[in-house]
């Protein structure tokens, strides 16, 4: 009796056994037959919407809210795949009077029309926009960037567009790179304006310029007066002096992780790397440079400007502030933490080294 109970449970467990590699296998086979069929997740469709491409529609996705700086000034709609502004028709456009302006895209060729059905633009996955202000226009999907007449213009990400150096549009949410370009470029700005945004840049550029010359003159004065520093004293701060570069030479580079892939790093002299490549530095009085210019500051009490605009807050807690409205934070073990979500990690960071870390992440210097 014994015996046949043994053999029993032997059975048993072999079964169960057989059962679960099985149903490990038929998992697999189903993971690999939806993906025969196109079908994708909802990780994947959302994955989907932030690549630089013609949006499909989202039957499930709510209206994104678009801002001029800080003011509300249109929607944009996945689900109808409409652009309606706050602003209205005036008088001459005879029966659309009144109506909100509004632009529909068929997802299908990348086509825009107004209210009305007249084309408004055309954009491509390649990057080349159509667009009613400014004409051809491209969007580099590497890159980012957004040139008109062979000159980068300026940026647009899945939710913000900026133009030399200054941030002047942004969507309460994550929408195609492609589609901010089309509507922040061809559509919010004139070449008017951009020529004002460019002019903001020289300023800011010549204003870095003059605030560098007068602390080189400041710099310089205070080495002739630390040469009349009696030999003693000079000896006695030389000694300090080599001990403080011994303890800089050995500072770490900072390394920079975006959802678990490095992408960068800050070396101890300040210099900023992406992808292997110099871009820039992070200067000890909190200027920020790209490519050899000025494109802003953090200053001493956490204000971050870019081409002479205040354009958020970095608090000493590592809270990040844009346009007033906190979106994330910096932690004192180097996590990034955008809307909630930790997106990136910066190892070997140290507390004085978290506004350069903040410039990168979140305010779109590089």
């Amino acid at each position: 009796m014994r015996h046949s109970i043994k053999t029993t449970m032997m059975v048993l467990v072999a079964m169960f056994a057989f059962s679960t590699a099985a149903d490990a296998q038929f998992s697999i086979n189903l993971n690999k037959a939806r993906k025969a069929l196109g079908i994708k997740t909802k990780k994947e469709k959302a994955m989907d919407a932030l690549k630089p491409t013609i949006p499909q529609p989202d039957k499930k996705g709510k209206p994104v809210t678009i801002k001029w700086m800080n003011k509300k000034v249109g929607e944009w709609d996945p689900a109808t795949l409409m652009l309606v502004f706050n602003d209205t028709y005036d008088e001459s456009a005879g029966e659309y009077a009144s109506q909100h302006i509004t632009f529909m895209l068929d997802p299908a060729t990348g086509k825009w029309t107004n209210i009305a059905g007249r084309p408004a633009g055309q954009m491509s996955n390649d990057g080349t926009l159509e667009t009613p202000n400014l004409g051809t226009i491209k969007f580099n999907p590497k890159t980012n960037e957004v040139s008109m007449d062979g000159e980068v213009i300026g940026s647009a990400t899945i939710n913000e567009a900026s133009c030399y150096g200054t941030t002047f549009s942004s969507f309460d949410g994550y929408v195609s790179p492609l589609l901010v370009a089309y509507t922040t470029f061809g559509v919010m700005v004139s070449k008017d304006q951009i020529g004002k945004f460019k002019l903001l840049q020289q300023q800011a550029k010549a204003e870095a310029a003059a605030r560098a010359a007068k602390e080189r003159e400041l710099a310089a004065a205070r080495a002739a007066s630390s040469s009349r520093v009696s030999s003693s004293s000079s000896n006695s701060s030389s000694s300090s002096n080599s001990s403080s570069s011994s303890s800089s030479s050995s500072k770490q580079s900072i390394e920079l992780y975006r959802s678990g892939s490095r992408f960068g790093e800050i070396r101890p002299n300040g210099d900023i790397y992406i992808s292997g490549s110099r871009v820039g530095e992070a200067r000890s009085n909190g200027d920020i440079y790209v490519n050899g210019s000025n494109r802003g500051e953090v200053r001493s009490n956490g204000d971050v400007y870019k081409s002479g605009r205040r354009v958020g807050e970095i608090r000493s807690n590592g809270e990040i502030y844009l346009d007033g409205r906190r979106v994330g934070e910096v932690r004192s073990n180097g996590d990034v933490y955008l809307d909630g979500r930790c997106v990136g990690n910066a190892r070997n960071m140290t507390s004085s080294d978290v506004k350069t870390v903040a410039a990168i992440y979140f305010f779109n210097f590089f």
